[in-house]
Parts: C-alpha cells; structure tokens; sequence
C-alpha cells in the first residue's frame, strides 16, 4: 500500500465572481492567441499500483467476502498487478466489498486524474473543459490552453498560463463547426484543426468581460459580465434588452432555442422564431445566480451559487429545488449529462450524481478518490466517461461504470 495523503485545495470564488474582482483591480493587456505550441508526452494517469502517485484514500476498514477461501482485496491486487483490469472490475460488482475498502478499489478502476502540469499547465485550477472525439481540451484561471490525447497519451501545449498581472481566464471552450472556440476574458480565439492554426475574432462590441459565445442557426451570440447579451446576424454586433447584463452561459436548447443563464436574474429561454423570451414560473429561481444548465426531455436542470440548484419540469410549470441535503453543497459551478445521470460539481462537496429515472443519489468527495472537494467544470467523452476539472486539484476522469450496475 502506497503512502496516503489527503490533498487540501485553496479555496477561490466561482469564476465569475473571480473575474469581477480582479476586473475592479487590473486592467486586461486584450489578450494575444497562443503563440507557443510543443508537445509532449503525458505523464501517465495517476494510479494506485505504482510508485507515481500518492492518494488521499483513507485505509481500507472492512470487507465482505464474497468466497470463504479467497480475500477478496488480495484478489483484486492480483488482477489489477497483472494488469487485468476488467477482470479485475468483473470480481468488484460481485465481491461484496462495503466501506473504505469499496471506495478504494471503486476509485482505482473506474477513475484516473493527471496533475496540471502533467498536461503542460502551470496552475491546477481548471475553468473550462472540451471533449471532442479523442481529444479533451482543458483551460485554466490563469489562460493556460491544453489539448489531451487519450489514444496517444500526449498533450499539446498551445499557452500553459503563467501567471499574470493581467487576467486570462478560459470562461469556456466549445466546439464552432470545424473549429474550436476559446473564450478568454478578454478575446475569442478560433482553432482550425485543418491547418492547426490560432486566429482571433476581431470587431467583438467588447473587449473584456467575455463570458460565452454560441453561433446558432448562423447567427452569433455573445456573453459578457456587465455588458449584456449580443447578437450579430450579419449586420453588426447589437445588445439585447433582455436578460440584463451579467450573463454566464448560453446553451443550446430543444426546439432551436437557447439558454441563458444570468448572475442576478437567474434563467431565460430565447425562441430566435418569433424572439420571444420564457422564465421559470417560480418566484424564488427568478433574482439567482445561475452557473450552467443542462435540458433532459421536459427537464431544465440548473445550477446556481448559493442556491443549490433547481429543475424546472416545462411540461407541468413545477419548479423542484434541490439543496445541500442531495448536493451536499449549495454552491453548483457546473451541470452535466451522461446516460440519464445529471452530474453536479460542487464548490466545497465535490460531486453530486443524480439518476432521474431510479431517483437515486450518489456523492463521491475526497474520501472517494477526488484530489478535492472543489470542483468547477465537466464534459463528457464519446466514450461516456466524466472529465471533471478541479480547482486545486487538476483533472479527474471517471467512467461511467462507477456506478455499478
């Protein structure tokens, strides 16, 4: 057994909140596309078999064996030593293992996390996360831009984020047809994988505070912290009325239609048909900060910071709030689907899983192998796993079989 250790993350506000209080401080230098790209190998996944890691799993306390003659611990080390990790993960769904020890080997199998500078990042707070394909790209608080290759176990470094007087942070990364778009709070910057180049996106009405950015049915959308929400159809950039000026995220909906979430008005739905916008029914969801939202069928499922998160059923106008008794926090930064589970990173209890069809509850925190409890972005691969990056703790990868069957 490795040495253990419990990992202690500093704790930031949200990265909205982080923006505004430097923005009050520090002007932005307007920011400049990467301008130094290498490659390196990754360092490889952090794991439990080798001398390359250190985990903060406590020592196992118990087990139910699940045959008289055979430890079902010592089993599994034998299977996962050999490196027969799926039959290793076969013998944990019927081994009967219960508390520490379950969490031990659940975490082994189903979760692998890198260090930010194992992906040639200098910070370990990861803001924004992409996955696309094979490849998942991450950014940081401080404008570090990486690209991961799981296949090929290499990383490209395109800026690793020093720090700076000026702020950089990667607000979002998101997929733009054949490009790849980095929202950075001062500039967009586009990647064209066809020619594996950077370009900026000039003639923006802004030039800090950037938030989101969406092209929609040909037409772009933007997002600022204090300068509202635009729209360019072709004829220029210009500011909507509605949904105020602190915006954080825009969506892509049902039915062509977009979500956005706001810092103080909580959340809107925008029909481009007839422009025309739609608002939770409920009073107390209307003046909230909300940080991401996912739609499952009729169910907008949104996170806020400091109200938990709620979900607004549209097919009956009910608004059901869920607080830090299935959270187990009330600060939400981020909102993710996989296969019916509606994932919720936390800031300050880790991750909250929630399977809409069972109604079943699962909380994994640092005693479940996470480097922190603090967790601010989510993707998920074609493969179906769980990127979520940290803020402290770089990047955690989680396949979906954790939850067992």
């Amino acid at each position: 057994m490795s040495t253990l250790f419990r990992h202690s993350a500093v704790r930031f506000p949200p990265i909205s909140v982080f923006a505004l209080l430097l923005a009050c401080c520090v002007s932005p230098d307007g920011g400049h596309p990467p301008v130094e790209t290498f490659e390196s190998d990754a360092v490889p996944p952090m794991t439990l078999d080798g001398s390359n890691m250190e985990r903060n799993i406590p020592e196992p306390s118990g087990t139910a064996a699940a045959d008289a003659d055979v430890n079902p611990h010592n089993e599994l080390e034998r299977l996962w030593t050999a490196g027969r990790v799926d039959a290793a993960r076969d013998y944990f769904r019927t081994a009967g293992l219960d508390g520490d020890l379950r969490r031990l080997w659940r975490s082994r199998l189903y979760m692998e996390m890198w260090r930010g500078y194992d992906m040639g990042l200098a910070g370990e707070n990861v803001s924004a996360l992409l996955a696309h394909r094979d490849d998942v790209w991450m950014g940081t608080w401080t404008g570090g831009l990486s690209r991961f290759s799981r296949p090929l176990e290499n990383t490209v470094t395109f800026d690793p984020g020093l720090p700076s007087l000026a702020v950089r942070t990667v607000n979002r990364i998101l997929q733009d047809g054949s490009r790849v778009a980095v929202v950075r709070y001062g500039e967009i910057i586009m990647y064209d994988g066809r020619s594996a180049g950077w370009k900026p996106m000039t003639g923006l009405p802004v030039s800090e505070r950037l938030q989101d950015y969406r092209r929609h049915q040909g037409i772009e959308y933007l997002a600022t912290l204090g300068d509202g929400f635009w729209r360019n159809a072709g004829n220029g950039w210009e500011r909507m009325k509605n949904p105020g000026l602190f915006i954080n995220r825009i969506e892509s909906g049902e039915q062509d239609e977009l979500l956005l979430t706001t810092m103080d008005r909580g959340l809107y739905v925008y029909h481009p048909a007839d422009a025309s916008w739609e608002r939770p029914p409920d009073e107390r969801v209307r003046y909230v900060n909300v940080t991401s939202v996912r739609i499952h069928g009729p169910l907008i499922i949104a996170g806020t910071y400091g109200d938990g998160a709620f979900v607004w059923n549209r097919s009956d106008g009910t608004v059901t709030l869920l607080d830090e008794r299935r959270l187990g926090d009330r600060w939400v930064l981020a909102v993710a689907e996989r296969d019916g589970w509606i994932y919720f990173a936390t800031f300050g209890a880790g991750l909250a899983a929630w399977n809409i069809e069972s109604d079943i509850w699962e909380n994994f925190g640092i005693e479940d192998g996470l480097p922190t409890a603090d967790l601010a972005s989510l993707a998920v691969d074609d493969e179906g796993a769980l990127w979520i990056g940290t803020l402290g703790g770089g990047i955690v990868r989680m396949e979906q079989g954790i939850h067992g069957d």
